[in-house]
């Protein structure tokens, strides 16, 4: 692990208990002492951390967090059992991981039903009647003309909103957009195109 690889693993620590380490790190504050701790453990909290998580690159993640949160805490900590200890925190933060991912699913919802509402809005009204006038050659053409002028991650994300029906969260995931960004281009590009076509 990076973090790890910063220290120089030296010979005098490798054969100091778990218990030893702790307490010259509570009484000097000198990180070299967790770094041996997370040579004898960052495998064991990989490994917790791929069976909740099942991603490799999550996983890493995750680690450096549970070692950022034992650096933390360590020195106003009584642990007993270092490897007991470390697996709670891993697997709080698991439960954490997949909480963040629940929370946004539901944000990503809650703005997908906020913009399908919006769409019966007067200021939508327009731009609305425009993309659904399929048989209406000049509003197909004035529409794509307007589509052109936008940027490529603009005119991706309307497409998929608008005419895909796609949801939020379904754009984040195929385009690999954040949902903030996803939001973000939708306004922007419903601003761009409303201002376009309706002058």
């Amino acid at each position: 692990m990076l973090w790890v690889r910063k220290y120089t693993r030296e010979n005098t620590y490798q054969h100091h208990s778990d218990e030893a380490l702790i307490q010259l790190y509570k009484e000097t504050g000198k990180e070299i002492y967790v770094a041996e701790l997370f040579q004898r453990y960052v495998d064991k909290v990989y490994v917790i951390a791929r069976k909740y998580l099942k991603d490799r690159e999550t996983s890493k993640d995750l680690v450096m967090t549970v070692f950022e949160k034992v650096l933390k805490n360590l020195h106003k900590t009584e642990v007993q059992t270092f490897g007991n200890w470390v697996h709670t925190i891993t697997r709080n933060e698991c439960h954490h991981y997949h909480r963040s991912l629940n929370n946004q699913a539901n944000k990503l919802s809650e703005w997908s039903d906020l913009e399908r509402i919006s769409q019966n809005s007067v200021e939508n009204n327009q731009l609305l009647h425009l993309i659904q006038e399929e048989d209406n050659a000049a509003a197909k053409k004035a529409l794509q003309n307007a589509l052109n002028t936008l940027k490529d991650h603009h005119r991706t994300c309307i497409q998929l909103f608008y005419f895909d029906k796609k949801s939020y969260r379904e754009i984040a995931e195929i385009t690999g957009y954040t949902p903030n960004e996803v939001k973000s281009y939708i306004q922007h590009a419903k601003n761009n195109l409303r201002k376009k076509l309706t002058r």
